[in-house]
């Protein structure tokens, strides 16, 4: 994501406005994903006894 969002800022900093756009759609689903993933994690995998 790191890499996502380093990515999208280059490319408004050289005036790409496409590119930006579409980088900000992958990294918004990269964060949905992540979410996901996350509340996963913490009701399944983590649970405690």
């Amino acid at each position: 994501m790191a890499r996502y969002g380093t990515l999208r800022e280059g490319a408004k900093l050289l005036g790409h406005d496409e590119g930006h756009d579409l980088l900000t759609q992958i990294l918004d689903m990269e964060k949905a994903a992540n979410a996901k993933l996350t509340t996963l994690a913490v009701a399944s995998v983590n649970k405690t006894k």
